[in-house]
């Protein structure tokens, strides 16, 4: 049937409908990275804010408005990257057009995305043109300007798309990186794919979305790490959305205490949140029987996942000979500390090092697996902390942990700008934690705009860029925004990288992570050529144990 009119029904098919057209191109999606390494998760990173959207919305028993507001908190929660988190503000401002609306006519919807255009500008700083946002602005107001001579939903729709795929193939002349790159805007044409689900829903066709994608990927459980003499240390990861019922409870005046008060009794690395009569919970207990028990005294479980943390845990002892997590901490101080330190990585060497510097607690993440604003939550809640310092390590997980820090009243919190984790090892190094925090900010700060990182990977695809010729599988070389080297060997890429940067005489320390691809023999290799090459450096050296980057280097 061709939807007309926006209910709370028909929001929840254009949703579903459009996480399933994204999730479908997340490959493609993922491939329009700009620089030609292996780490696009543009794709990905939208993929599990449009999932967060279904859930949320999925959970509510609202008319549209209501359910609108769960589309754009499952969103928020969601979020992940840059492109995930101005895609949940635009989802947000959406909502925000859809308030108090038990139907939203055509005239209605087309100022709800007005609206959500407006969020996902606010949502930027320093909004780039060229981008998802260039295309989201010139779609919305063509196909508003077409509503006086069409009027119907599924004509505005068709002349969002038709404007939005003109806008992304001008998107490289706006952008140069991209004309360089020889590609579209990512998220731009994530945002499409999103759009052309709706489009599929209006028209009155089904879609359904997968089970699979990113979201719910995981490895096939080993039937022997826990046996009959196994002991359940870990308890159980519980999580589930309960939405409170009439029947049971009075809605409008129930508190989220109510349940948290109870689960610090069994359990701990609660994170809880009440929205609309719809609860969700994280909860890390031995007895999940006696949270079920109790949570259902107040409502109907939507969604509910159990997993034994002591089965992820044995498995991890088989593979490793030493286990250093690279989750966060389950385990809630006793005394509450004035600061703490949550830092981004992924490796198990880079998380040591964290550790050792005096991080409290390390979310798993980087580069192709950007942590969302709710882990970034869940983190936040392991700390008693009167200040809570976050290293993002990253520049497109800013944005997220720059979200969380808005959504999360328990602490102050505070996101340092480091993009790299190279500028998050050097702030660590030279921070004081027990200082003031203004103090600290500042230090951090400025260790992290004296550190210039290089990093080493391959090449994706054949290319030229900044007057570099790279062919597929080369070694290249990157700073920032801009190519350095390419060779056939992913030394010689690291060496004369460094040698390309302008000042490299200038620098006196540099600090090597190695990649878990690189070999014995490359280290020898390394330290030979910084005796040859570098004589004025003082080279240190970290088993990092990270995917996707041979060498993450940082030059001070």
């Amino acid at each position: 049937m061709i939807i007309k009119e926006v209910d709370s029904a028909a929001l929840k098919k254009m949703l579903t409908a459009g996480a399933a057209v994204l999730d479908k191109n997340l490959t493609r999606i993922n491939d329009l990275n700009v620089f030609p390494v292996p780490d696009g998760d543009t794709g990905t990173n939208m993929e599990f804010t449009m999932k967060g959207a279904v859930n949320g919305a999925n959970g509510c028993a609202g008319n549209l408005s209501e359910t609108a507001k769960a589309m754009a908190k499952g969103a928020l929660l969601g979020a992940r990257g840059n492109s995930g988190v101005i895609l949940s503000q635009f989802l947000k401002g959406i909502s925000v057009g859809l308030d108090g609306l038990e139907k939203a006519d055509t005239a209605q919807f087309v100022n709800a995305f007005k609206s959500g255009v407006e969020y996902a500008y606010k949502s930027v700083l320093h909004p780039t043109e060229g981008t998802i946002l260039t295309v989201m602005r010139e779609a919305t107001e063509f196909a508003s300007s077409k509503i006086p001579e069409h009027g119907s939903l599924s004509e505005f729709i068709a002349d969002f798309l038709k404007e939005a795929r003109i806008s992304l193939e001008h998107t490289p002349e706006l952008l140069d990186v991209l004309k360089k790159a020889g590609v579209v805007d990512s998220g731009a044409a994530g945002l499409i794919c999103i759009a052309e689900g709706f489009q599929t829903a209006v028209n009155g066709e089904e879609i359904e979305l997968s089970e699979g994608g990113s979201e719910s990927k995981s490895a096939a459980v080993n039937a022997g790490s826990f046996g009959p003499d196994s002991v359940l240390e870990y308890g159980y990861c519980t999580e589930f959305i309960l939405q409170l019922m009439n029947a049971k409870t009075d809605i409008k005046s129930f508190k989220i205490n109510t349940i948290t008060d109870y689960l610090q009794t069994v359990g701990n690395s609660i994170v809880a949140i009440l929205d609309d009569g719809v609860v969700k919970i994280h909860v890390h207990t031995k007895t999940p029987a006696k949270v079920i028990d109790f949570c259902q005294r107040f409502g109907e479980f939507v969604t509910f996942k159990m997993e034994n943390m002591s089965v992820q845990h044995n498995e991890v002892i088989a593979n490793r000979e030493e286990v250093k997590e690279a989750a966060v901490s389950s385990d809630e101080p006793d005394e509450r500390v004035k600061n703490a330190v949550v830092a981004v990585a992924s490796g198990d060497g880079v998380c040591e090092v964290f550790r050792s510097l005096g991080v409290n607690a390390v979310v798993n993440g980087g580069q192709t697996m950007n942590p969302s604003s709710s882990d970034f939550i869940n983190a936040f809640d392991t700390l008693n902390a009167e200040n809570i310092i976050v290293l993002p390590n990253n520049s497109n997980i800013i944005m997220a942990a720059k979200q969380a820090a808005e959504l999360y009243d328990k602490a102050n919190v505070y996101v340092v700008n480091a993009h790299t984790v190279a500028e998050g090892y050097s702030s660590m190094t030279v921070a004081d934690i027990e200082a003031d925090i203004d103090e600290i900010l500042k230090d951090m700060e400025r260790a992290c705009s004296h550190v210039e990182t290089i990093s080493v990977t391959y090449a994706v695809r054949n290319g030229d860029m900044d007057g570099v010729e790279y062919e597929k599988d080369d070694y290249i070389s990157v700073c920032g925004k801009k190519m350095l080297f390419a060779a056939k060997d992913k030394v010689a890429a690291l060496v004369n990288g460094i040698k390309a940067l302008p000042d490299y005489e200038d620098r006196e320390i540099v600090t090597v992570f190695y990649g878990a691809d690189v070999t014995e023999e490359e280290k020898a290799k390394v330290q030979s050529e910084f005796s040859e090459n570098f004589r004025g450096m003082e080279l240190y050296e970290i088993d990092g144990g990270q995917d996707v980057y041979s060498y993450i280097v940082a030059l001070e």
